[in-house]
């Protein structure tokens, strides 16, 4: 799926990549059309419950807006559950892709 993406730190046409964790959990990768590496959506937390088709967003440090951004694009949900990671939380939302 190819989706414009418009952060404070990101505005690029991306592919959206879904790979497994090691664990088999969702792993969204940003991806330009030139096969260059924009950013990590997600977070792997695998000591936490979690339902398939579900993952963890980060939307903090370099990826400060990408939550809002994936979902305007359709790529994820709504957040159905926050986890807090000391500083920063983590938001649990459903893969729409």
């Amino acid at each position: 799926m190819r989706v414009k993406i418009k952060t404070k730190y990101i505005d690029e046409e991306c592919e959206i990549r879904k790979t497994p964790y090691s664990s088999g959990r969702v792993a969204l990768h940003l991806v330009t059309s030139a096969g260059e590496h924009v950013a990590v959506a997600t977070v792997h937390l695998p000591d936490l419950p979690l339902e398939d088709g579900y993952t963890f967003i980060k939307d903090y440090s370099e990826n400060e807006g990408l939550l809002k951004a994936l979902q305007d694009a359709g790529v994820i949900g709504p957040v159905v559950d926050i986890v807090h990671l000391g500083y920063v939380d983590a938001y649990k939302v459903k893969v729409l892709i």
